[in-house]
């Protein structure tokens, strides 16, 4: 399954159970520092073993890089051509402002044990026991490094408490509906954005389906 709610997994499996085939094992699901409370909410509890027993297959494990620490300066020259500046508009929610002041105390979490970033990001979504594994996107020799390093990085207690205070001060960062504000382009037509001129919390990917199919009618 994939992007499921509690009801819509409880769904599947319960009628997958009663027509006598093959259930459902795991959900491919955003889980993150900064997109994690969906999840535990809800979703932790119907995918528990004891109830559908369903796994994890967290994608966007870095927040589309964002908790890589690299969007602080979004004008940065390198970033030009960088995923979230590549694509105006998509996953905007990972590098607007409550994002960026998230990942800002994350930074500091990670500099306090002097280990990078997305190094004790990606440890961080390892080291939950429903997290069956993950989707992860290397570009670079350095990128696919970090996240070898990231499976031999034990999280322990301290890092953990640690972790948990950030994500206190603001559990659901991505919430909401952010204006697209690129340091790139000086104005950038709504219309000729596929998936609007406002960042939702939605799969941008599944409405250019969707508009690709309604132009057909």
């Amino acid at each position: 399954l994939s992007n499921e709610t509690p009801y819509g997994v409880t769904s599947f499996v319960r009628t997958a159970e009663a027509l006598g085939l093959t259930k459902p094992t795991v959900t491919q699901n955003a889980y993150n520092l900064l997109v994690r409370n969906d999840f535990e909410s809800g979703m932790q509890e119907t995918c528990a073993p004891i109830n559908c027993d369903v796994g994890l297959l967290a994608y966007s494990p870095l927040a589309g890089g964002a908790l890589t620490g690299k969007y602080m300066d979004a004008a940065d020259p390198g970033l030009e051509h960088a995923r979230l500046h590549k694509y105006v508009g998509f996953m905007h929610r990972y590098i607007a402002p409550p994002a960026v002041e998230a990942v800002r105390r994350y930074m500091e979490v990670a500099r306090s044990f002097e280990l990078p970033l997305e190094v004790v990001s990606l440890a961080w979504v390892y080291s939950r026991p429903f997290v069956t594994s993950t989707l992860i996107g290397a570009t670079t020799t350095n990128q696919l490094r970090n996240n070898i390093k990231a499976l031999n990085l034990p999280m322990n207690e301290e890092m953990t408490r640690m972790l948990n205070a950030a994500y206190a001060k603001g559990m659901d960062p991505t919430r909401g509906v952010f204006e697209i504000r690129d340091p790139y382009r000086e104005y950038v037509d709504p219309s000729k954005l596929p998936w609007g001129a406002k960042d939702q919390d939605v799969d941008p990917e599944l409405d250019i389906l969707i508009n690709q199919r309604l132009s057909k009618l």
